[in-house]
């Protein structure tokens, strides 16, 4: 079980795509970036799904839980993803009412204004 983060500063946000099996284990690494672009000034977070073939319900823990810290910070976490299987856990968990899902990061930057990087 492996799961790549790679990330971007985009357009004011930054973009975190993951690719692999995300479990609470290997999202760790997730927080500690997350972590650091907050304390680098970073409040508006992007969290690229598309590429995860599995993901458990300890690793969506961690993304509820990195949604809360960027919106204490006056930001926001939005998730990227269009995978059927994934978008039913969404569905069935009740989190599409709590996170803003985009089918691809076009949508999910569509109408956001460039700032400084």
């Amino acid at each position: 079980m492996s799961l790549t983060i790679s990330s971007v500063a985009r357009a004011g946000r930054v973009v975190f795509t993951l690719a692999g099996t995300a479990t609470e284990a290997t999202l760790e690494e997730l927080r500690g970036l997350a972590d650091e672009f907050h304390s680098a000034g970073h409040r508006d977070l992007v969290v690229d799904l598309n590429q995860v073939d599995f993901i458990d319900c300890g690793a969506i823990g961690v993304l509820v839980r990195s949604q809360t810290r960027a919106r204490r910070a006056g930001g926001s976490l939005v998730v990227v993803c269009a995978l059927p299987h994934m978008l039913r856990l969404f569905d069935l968990t009740g989190l599409t009412r709590v996170f803003e899902i985009h089918p691809d990061l076009e949508d999910a930057f569509r109408g956001v204004k460039p700032t400084a990087e």
